[in-house]
C-alpha cells in the first residue's frame, strides 16, 4: 500500500500540470497584497501581515480551494479512466485500496499549500522582515487571528505553521468531497465545480441557520477568532487547547467520515466499485 501511495503521489507530482497548478495557487495568494507592496508603509510592516492578507478574503479562499481541486479531480478522474481500480483493487483489498486514495489526496493537498506558501514567505523575504518579536505585529489583523498568541509568544514559525494547515485542512475537506462525488460522476468538470458547490450550499445552510458553527468548515478553519466564543471568554488563550484542537479533531471526523462512507458506497456500487 505505501509503495502504491507513493508511485502515485510521485506520478502526479513529476508533472506539468502540477506546477501549473502550484503556480495558479501562488498567483491567486499574491494577488489581494499586491497593491500593498506599491505602498511605502510596507516597509515598516513583517511578512505576517502582508502575507495573511490574502487568508482573510473568502473569494480568494475559494479560488485557492478550487485550485488545488483541479490537481486532485485530476488524478482521480485519471486513475478512473485508465481503469487501475479493475486491478489494483482487487489486489489490495478495498480498505486499503480507498484508504490509499484518501491519503494520496490528503497529501497532494498538502504538498500544493505548503509548497505554494513556503514559496511566498521566501520572497517575501527579501523584502520585509520575518516575524520576530510582538512589537513588531502593530496590525490589528495579526491579533484577531486564531492561535494569533502565537504572535504573542514570539513563536513565529508556529504562527505560520498553523495557519498553513489550517488552510490545508480545509481544503483537504473539500477535496475529499470530490472523491465521494467520483463515484457518482467521473467527469472532471463535475469534480472540479465541488468548492464552488460546496461554498454555496454551505452560505445557503448558513443563512438558513441549518447549519452550527462547529460543523460550519468555513468558520471552523477561518484565520479569525471565531471559536473563542466557545472555547474562551473574549481571548482565545483561555480556550487554547480546544480551540487549537477542535481543527484538528474536525480533520480527522471528516476524513473518518469520508472513508466509511467511501466503503458503503462502494459496496451499493455494481460490481467493481465505479460505475
Amino acid at each position: 500500500m505505501i509503495k502504491y501511495i507513493i508511485n502515485e503521489v510521485k506520478n502526479t507530482v513529476f508533472t506539468l500540470y502540477f506546477v501549473l497548478v502550484v503556480s495558479g495557487y501562488i498567483l491567486f495568494l499574491t494577488v489581494p497584497f499586491f497593491q500593498e507592496l506599491f505602498f511605502d508603509r510596507t516597509n515598516d510592516v513583517n511578512i505576517a501581515y502582508i502575507w495573511t492578507i490574502s487568508t482573510n478574503h473568502t473569494s480568494i479562499s475559494l479560488a485557492l480551494v478550487t485550485i488545488a481541486n483541479l490537481l486532485v479531480a485530476d488524478f482521480i478522474a485519471r486513475d478512473i479512466r485508465q481503469g487501475v481500480i479493475q486491478y489494483t483493487l482487487p489486489r489490495m483489498g478495498k480498505k486499503k485500496y480507498f484508504f490509499s486514495k484518501v491519503l494520496i489526496c490528503i497529501i497532494l493537498t498538502f504538498v500544493v499549500v505548503i509548497l505554494s506558501n513556503a514559496i511566498i514567505i521566501y520572497c517575501l523575504s527579501f523584502s520585509f522582515p520575518l516575524l520576530t518579536t510582538p512589537i513588531e505585529s502593530n496590525e490589528n489583523i495579526l491579533y484577531n487571528l486564531t492561535n494569533g498568541f502565537l504572535i504573542r509568544n514570539n513563536s513565529p514559525m508556529w504562527f505560520y505553521a498553523w495557519l498553513i494547515f489550517k488552510q490545508g485542512a480545509e481544503i483537504t475537506c473539500v477535496i475529499l468531497v470530490s472523491l465521494v462525488v467520483s463515484f457518482f460522476s467521473q467527469s472532471k468538470l463535475v469534480l472540479y465545480t465541488v468548492p464552488l458547490t460546496m461554498n454555496v450550499l454551505t452560505i445557503f445552510l448558513d443563512k438558513l441557520k441549518l447549519l452550527p458553527m462547529l460543523l460550519d468548515p468555513r468558520k471552523v478553519f477561518s484565520f479569525y477568532n471565531i471559536l473563542d466564543r466557545y472555547f474562551g471568554g473574549g481571548e482565545l488563550e483561555e480556550g487554547i487547547g480546544l480551540a487549537t484542537v477542535y481543527p484538528i479533531i474536525y480533520l480527522m471526523g471528516t476524513i473518518l467520515i469520508i472513508y466509511l462512507f467511501i466503503i458503503i458506497l462502494h459496496q451499493r456500487q455494481v460490481e467493481g466499485g465505479y460505475r
